[in-house]
């Protein structure tokens, strides 16, 4: 919720009028200090309000970064994978292993 800075004026204005109007000195000082909490109140509100917009868009930032996390399964799924690639790099058939399916599809084989 956000706060109307004229409309926060415009009450304060009238309450300061108000209390003019009020002859009794107590009466008077309990308005202005009522005033005084109100206005150290808003400016705690607002700087709140500036801290979750704040927080917001960090949290926004942090929504669109990519987060690696380390896992022991995935080492050795990426160890399996270059093993096999190695595997298929390193046979004395030369490129057959990668090569085979895609000669075999197009019809020669030779």
């Amino acid at each position: 919720m956000k706060i109307n800075d004229s409309s926060l004026k415009e009450i304060l204005i009238k309450a300061k009028n108000q209390s003019d109007v009020v002859t009794d000195l107590k009466a008077q000082e309990l308005i202005e200090g009522a005033l005084e909490k109100l206005d150290k109140k808003t400016k705690m509100l607002k700087n709140l309000q500036d801290k979750l917009e704040t927080i917001k868009q960090e949290e926004y930032q942090k929504q669109r970064k990519v987060i690696i996390e380390r896992n022991k399964s995935m080492k050795w799924i990426v160890f399996i994978f270059v093993l096999c690639i190695f595997t298929g790099l390193l046979t004395p058939l030369k490129d057959i292993p990668y090569t085979y399916m895609i000669k075999s599809i197009k019809g020669n084989t030779m």
